[in-house]
């Protein structure tokens, strides 16, 4: 029994040790700022929360695995804004949102059916934000927008298009509402 007990102290300290000589490999530093910027935030021309109405389609419209139906632009904006930063692009949260799919869509309780929300540039935008990040655009595929005027009158505006996206050979039918939080980025 004692050589029992002396084996396995003497392996808990071996395997102690090997943990604690691998523990820490490397350190990541995350920066950030929290910005004393102000301005009006608006979504078409609305308040900071709004709603965006797709049309009433047939389920035949999405007849198919990737058809899309009902483009409908939206903006959201900022104006009179004080701020030194040069630019802007909203950010879209999963928490508070409707849930994103692994597809960088929102998912809608209607069987086979999606919204998808595209850029100015009509490329879809990657909700999940793993899109490679190039020049003038985020991480979500969103397009980096210049203020213009100046103090205190800044403003930028960036454009959308929310549709429905059909992820299945056939959709089922009835009222679709989804969620999309937001955060405007300056920078």
């Amino acid at each position: 029994m004692r050589h029992l007990f002396l084996k396995t102290s003497v392996s808990l300290a071996i395997a102690a040790a090997s943990v604690a000589a691998h523990a820490v490999d490397g350190t990541v530093t995350i920066n950030g700022a929290i910005s004393a910027t102000t301005c009006t935030v608006s979504v078409s021309g609305g308040g900071a929360t709004g709603t965006v109405t797709l049309p009433t389609i047939g389920a035949s419209a999405l007849a198919g695995s990737g058809a899309v139906a009902g483009s409908t632009a939206f903006s959201i904006a900022v104006s009179a804004c004080t701020t030194s930063q040069a630019s802007m692009a909203p950010y879209f949260e999963s928490a508070g949102s409707s849930a994103f799919n692994g597809a960088g869509r929102v998912t809608t309780s209607v069987s086979g059916v999606d919204i998808q929300i595209l850029n100015s540039a009509g490329s879809a935008v990657d909700l999940n934000g793993t899109a490679a990040v190039s020049a003038g655009f985020t991480g979500q595929n969103v397009p980096v927008v210049s203020f213009s005027g100046s103090n205190p009158s800044k403003a930028a505006t960036s454009n959308f298009v929310a549709r429905y996206y059909s992820t299945a050979a056939s959709v089922g039918t009835g009222a679709v509402s989804v969620n999309l939080a937001y955060t405007i980025a300056y920078q």
